[in-house]
């Protein structure tokens, strides 16, 4: 990107796309950090979360030093951007409106605010060595290169259909996908590790986010993810607070738990229809109990997931066993809501009575 005067210039190719003329450019992020907005009435609400769960992706990668890869954004410059002699023109006070990948942009904003922040700190308790590691990593956030994908004569009703084909192209992707190919997030690429390490001896669905009651799988990638989360922080709803602390530990300890599921649920542990030993809140309420059991006795992973033995032989895995009794709906002979967070705790607290009654068996 270029300036001369008032106006701005970047560099880029044009083309016609459905009637449309798009061009494609690539800019440092401190470009569209002054420049761009978000019409919110052409997209649905955006959960702070959403936007805090980019926000530490971003942070995490810098402070490691790891690649970071940011999807192409898709704008629309309301004929702010114009082609002349030089090169394409941004127009003085024009804006580019994002219309994909406002996460992105909102979460790279909200890591340089942080940053600043920290260096404002920094800066008044005189520790100069952070103030100049943080302004590096402040530097690499605004020089990271972002690829556009510019609309320049859309209409603002255009915009709000092409928003709503993007949105309903997303929704098909499930995360079940998504989750195959997320290279950000540590928590999902120890669960693809897992699942490739014992993809011969059990079966992990890595394509699919939910389980059907036809499916033969034991889990799914998204699920497993969850376990992890929930085996390491206690947290049964599956957001990361944190990045892992350590990738091979996790991963060594997140092995060993799903081993332990061979050992204890029934041959036919894929038969949803008979045992509960598939299900995902089943599944999550195990690891809540290992987390528990780690807080509560300070004893190792590998310790408390063996204590998870006495659910062998205290547990038919059946819906109708005793032990599911808080989620088994009579009416249909199966469990019911064992995913939601209270069932999970309540799965959870059944377990450790049990693995507390038996302890003298181990």
């Amino acid at each position: 990107m270029e300036s001369m005067g008032e106006i701005s210039f970047i560099h880029g190719s044009d083309f016609n796309q459905f009637g449309k003329k798009v061009m494609i450019s690539q800019v440092a992020f401190s470009f569209l950090e002054n420049n761009f907005e978000v019409y919110e009435d052409v997209h649905a609400k955006l959960e702070p979360q959403q936007v805090k769960l980019v926000e530490k992706s971003i942070a995490a990668s810098i402070q490691k030093k790891e690649a970071l890869y940011c999807p192409p954004l898709i704008v629309s410059s309301r004929g702010g951007i114009k082609k002349m002699e030089k090169g394409w023109a941004v127009l003085p006070g024009r804006k580019l409106y994002i219309l994909n990948g406002r996460k992105s942009v909102l979460g790279f904003q909200s890591v340089i605010c942080l940053l600043q922040e920290k260096i404002a700190r920094a800066v008044g308790t005189n520790q100069p060595r952070l103030v100049k590691r943080l302004r590096t990593q402040l530097e690499q956030i605004r020089s990271y290169p972002l690829s556009l994908q510019i609309y320049l004569d859309l209409k603002q009703d255009e915009e709000r259909k092409l928003v709503n084909d993007i949105s309903i192209v997303e929704n098909k992707l499930h995360i079940g996908v998504i989750l195959q190919y997320d290279q950000r997030d540590g928590w999902t690429l120890i669960s693809r590790k897992i699942a490739k390490n014992l993809e011969s001896i059990m079966e992990i669905e890595t394509e699919k986010s939910r389980l059907t009651e036809q499916s033969s799988a034991l889990t799914s990638l998204i699920n497993l993810r969850k376990c992890l989360v929930t085996l390491f922080e206690g947290n049964v709803n599956g957001h990361d607070e944190k990045p892992p602390i350590s990738r091979q530990g996790v991963e060594n300890i997140g092995e060993a738990f799903c081993l332990k599921w061979l050992e204890l649920f029934p041959k036919r542990y894929g038969d949803r229809c008979r045992y509960v030993s598939g299900l995902s809140g089943i599944q999550i309420s195990l690891a809540l109990t290992v987390f528990r059991l780690v807080k509560t006795h300070k004893i190792t992973y590998y310790e408390a997931i063996k204590r998870l033995v006495i659910l062998k032989t205290a547990c038919t895995w059946q819906h109708e066993d005793p032990l599911f009794a808080h989620i088994y709906d009579t009416t249909s002979g199966k469990v019911k809501n064992h995913a939601s967070k209270k069932a999970i705790v309540q799965t959870s607290d059944t377990f450790l009575s049990m693995i507390e009654k038996g302890r003298g068996s181990i």
